[in-house]
């Protein structure tokens, strides 16, 4: 005998393929858009995080470079002088090999270094300490503290070397600290002192 299908779970398939086929509610969507939301602030916190650390690491790979080249290029016109002529802590001056004078100095007032007065640096790059310490490592009367050295070796109390008070120092030490854009280096260098200018004579040999 052939048995037509029923009318009622011919309703009930239709009504569940209805079911099954429906779209998102709006509590659906609300909810996913919160989530969405919550994974995106997420990661663009760490996106804002990763580009201030890349970005400290430049400020602070350039003022290493600034401060260094700096550095590195006083030291040796220091080093490959002819001649020092006068000292203090906060400045030198040398007649280089081709008997042109370099006078090195540093402004509290401003914190800057100069070289026969034009500044090294850039504008946004500040000198914010410099130090110049004298000492002679060979000779048994020098202290380990430079600055009773200097006080030693001053011997007319003018806060600077001159003449023959040059004769009792062989190395200059280097301090220099440096700022920009927030953050400060500090580096030091020790450089042997060339003969000293006791005499205008020794330029014409």
């Amino acid at each position: 005998m052939l048995r037509l299908p029923s009318r009622r779970s011919k309703g009930r398939k239709g009504l569940l393929t209805a079911q099954n086929g429906r779209g998102f509610t709006l509590i659906e969507l609300m909810q996913s858009l919160v989530i969405f939301s919550i994974v995106l602030a997420i990661v663009f916190g760490l996106f804002i995080q990763i580009r201030k650390v890349l970005q400290r690491r430049s400020d602070y790979q350039l003022l290493l470079d600034r401060s260094s080249g700096m550095l590195n290029t006083m030291a040796t016109a220091i080093r490959q002088s002819r001649y020092w002529v006068q000292g203090d802590s906060t400045g030198i001056s040398v007649i280089g090999r081709d008997e042109e004078p370099a006078s090195y100095q540093w402004r509290d007032v401003d914190s800057t270094l100069a070289r026969n007065g034009k500044i090294l640096h850039a504008q946004d790059l500040k000198v914010v300490r410099f130090k110049l310490a004298y000492a002679a490592p060979g000779d048994p009367r020098c202290p380990s503290d430079p600055d009773d050295w200097f006080r030693t070796i001053d011997t007319d109390a003018s806060s600077s070397l001159e003449g023959d008070e040059l004769r009792n120092a062989t190395t200059l030490g280097i301090v220099l600290q440096t700022w920009s854009r927030g953050r400060t280096l500090e580096l030091t260098a020790t450089v042997p002192l060339s003969k000293p200018l006791t005499d205008t004579l020794q330029l014409s040999k």
